[in-house]
Formats: C-alpha cells, structure tokens, sequence
C-alpha cells in the first residue's frame, strides 16, 4: 500500500501484524524480514511502496499484490523486485488491484502509459509525440474532468 492506514488494516487483518513502512525502527523490520522469509506459516508482508521499495530481500514471496499503486512505474518495479531476487525458486508475479470507476483506474491506466514511454526511451526509441509529454498529473486531471462530464450528463 501506500497509506500508513492501509498497511495498518492488512498488517492487522492479514499478517499478524508483521509489515515494513515508515516508522517501523530498524529492528523490528528486520525482525518482521526474517519471520516472514524463515516462517511458513507467516505468509503475508505488509509494505509500504516506498519503505519496502529498497534494502530488501522477501524471496518468500512470488506475489505482490498492491491494494494502492505508486506514482511511477519504477515505484512499483522496485517493490516487485524485493521477492524476485537471488534465491527466489518461483516466478514472481505482481497484481495490481482496482476498484471499477474510480480514480485508481485513471492512475493505472496514466502509469501504464508512462511505463510505455520509458520503455521506449531505454529502447531507443525517439518519438516524440506531443501527447505523450504530458504530465501525469496533467493527464490525471484531464481524466477526471472528463469522468466528471461523462457522470454528469
């Protein structure tokens, strides 16, 4: 997740209180690490995207599952990459999951474009469209006032 709250409600409800986010003391997650990748009945993480995005190995695991998505694709890459590491066995599978009509839909589907373009870019592909230098936020906006219009008529 990307909330302090969401992390919380999963850590509570789904990981017996074992998580990695901002606030946690060196530790403890280092005690959460280590229960999650050495115990077998410990079988859910939860992480804060940006906390969780460096410095760890949860080979554990072969699915991350991301109730809220970053704001980049290297945000989310970064958090996948901590299980597909040097002794994961598994493939490794990220999920992103999405309510119907809301906003999350329009960040998913501006990152996906945003994703499009850097792979472009590390590719070596120089096109250069105009739409496509638009900023997320600016696309974010866009969407949303065009989900306003299309509600309201």
């Amino acid at each position: 997740g990307w909330h302090t709250e969401v992390v919380n409600m999963v850590a509570d409800k789904f990981s017996n209180g074992v998580k990695i986010q901002g606030g946690v003391s060196v530790e403890a997650r280092q005690a959460f690490v280590d229960k999650f990748q050495q115990e077998d009945e410990q079988k859910v993480i939860a992480c804060q995207i940006k906390a969780a995005g460096v410095g760890l190995t949860l080979t554990a695991a072969s699915d991350v599952l991301f109730l809220e998505q970053g704001w980049t694709p290297a945000e989310q890459d970064q958090a996948v990459d901590r299980c597909h590491r040097i002794g994961q066995k598994d493939s490794v599978t990220g999920w992103l999951m999405l309510t119907a009509n809301t906003i999350d839909e329009d960040i998913a589907s501006l990152i996906a474009a945003k994703r499009q373009l850097v792979d472009r870019a590390v590719d070596g592909n120089t096109n250069d469209d105009e739409e496509e230098n638009n900023s997320v936020v600016g696309d974010l906006l866009i969407s949303l006032a065009e989900r306003g219009l299309r509600e309201a008529s």
